[in-house]
């Protein structure tokens, strides 16, 4: 696995009556983890008291009970099904458009319908401050397209973040290779994606759009 790929951790819960958490993540992303799975184990057949399952807080960046029953936060993150808002869809496909130079524009219906693919980071209100897309495209590679932060919250760190989840997402894909696709003139992007440990590979005409376009790559799991 990739050194430095840390995954959000929890921010808020809340406890249903199915034994089902609803959790938004320290990135704005929000996602429900089923606990059923849990409740013939140990300490954790407690959760079969529903009165007691809902005492869950968030403790430490995860989710604990009275009793010191804990879920780690990584597991929490990755098997948890996530849920997109319409309102978080509308501002990922405004985003998105806005600032690249799209030859196929994002729309909301297909952001939902894709929601598993799209990484985000969001603030305290669940407002979008920035989105990227993963797709796998190969069995061995994922690619990483149009990552993207609201202009008015760049230079905080959210590129690099969105950067590294992307890597995650990839990874939980099956991917061992990301690649990234960047218009030569988009100097940030560029040199985001080199110190993270991208290299070049070809440069090559984009002949819908007359743009010279760069595709770097990261090796993100080793063979084993």
């Amino acid at each position: 696995m990739a050194t430095g790929v840390i995954n959000p951790r929890v921010k808020a819960v809340t406890a249903q009556d199915d034994c089902r958490l609803e959790i938004t993540f320290t990135n704005g992303e929000a996602g429900v983890f089923d606990c059923t799975h849990l409740l013939s184990f140990g300490v954790f057949k407690e959760f079969q008291d529903i009165n007691y399952f809902r005492q869950v807080r968030v403790e430490g960046g995860t989710v604990v009970w009275p009793h010191q029953q804990d879920i780690c936060p990584d597991t929490l993150y990755e098997d948890s099904e996530k849920v997109m808002t319409e309102s978080q869809a509308n501002q990922i496909a405004s985003l998105l458009n806005a600032q690249n130079q799209l030859t196929t524009k994002y729309d909301s219906a297909r952001i939902i319908k894709d929601q598993a693919n799209f990484v985000i980071h969001a603030d305290n209100n669940g407002d979008v401050l920035g989105a990227a897309e993963v797709t796998r495209v190969q069995w061995y590679q994922a690619e990483l397209k149009h990552l993207t932060v609201d202009p008015r919250h760049q230079r905080k760190g959210i590129g690099r973040q969105l950067l590294r989840d992307g890597e995650k997402r990839a990874l939980s894909m099956g991917a061992r290779i990301c690649q990234c696709t960047v218009r030569e003139d988009n100097t940030p992007s560029i040199k985001l994606f080199l110190s993270s440990g991208y290299q070049r590979t070809v440069v090559f005409l984009n002949t819908e759009t007359g743009k010279r376009v760069m595709v770097l790559q990261k090796v993100i799991q080793g063979s084993r």
